[in-house]
């Protein structure tokens, strides 16, 4: 059984490692505000999607362009912002960065919420954490 000033010194260490927890997550949340803050300044059109291609995030450039305020977007599959002849070249190239491919680059045509088609090259890259956890996708007008 632990006496009085082994248990003190037991429940000294928990409030220390307590307080270094709490140090550390506070650090993780200003990182993260940072972070969200830094991907909505972007001037250019960023969005992040899951593997599947549905969006996440978007920041405000993105929003602009797909004629749609943040809380529209989100759930949504990229796709449906692809013009009708090109989804199916979309889902393709899709498939093929879940399938391994690290980041591809191609011509495509925009189909904005609201608006007319634009021509646009989509950039993207694959997030990894190992395996594809999603997509990180940069729009821009030809």
């Amino acid at each position: 059984m632990h006496d009085a000033p082994d248990l003190r010194a037991d429940l000294e260490k928990l409030n220390r490692l307590g307080d270094r927890l709490r140090a550390r997550s506070e650090a993780l949340a200003r990182e993260r505000q940072e972070r969200a803050e830094f991907f909505q300044l972007v001037p250019e059109a960023c969005v992040i999607a899951s593997a599947a291609g549905m969006i996440t995030e978007a920041n405000r450039a993105a929003c602009e362009l797909l004629g749609a305020p943040p809380l529209a977007l989100i759930g949504k599959p990229l796709s449906v912002f692809i013009s009708l002849d090109q989804r199916r070249e979309f889902r393709t190239r899709l498939a093929a960065l879940a399938a391994g491919e690290r980041s591809a680059r191609w011509p495509s045509v925009l189909r904005p919420r609201k608006g007319i088609e634009r021509a646009a090259r989509l950039n993207v890259r694959a997030i990894r954490e190992p395996a594809v956890a999603g997509f990180c996708w940069l729009l821009q007008l030809d």
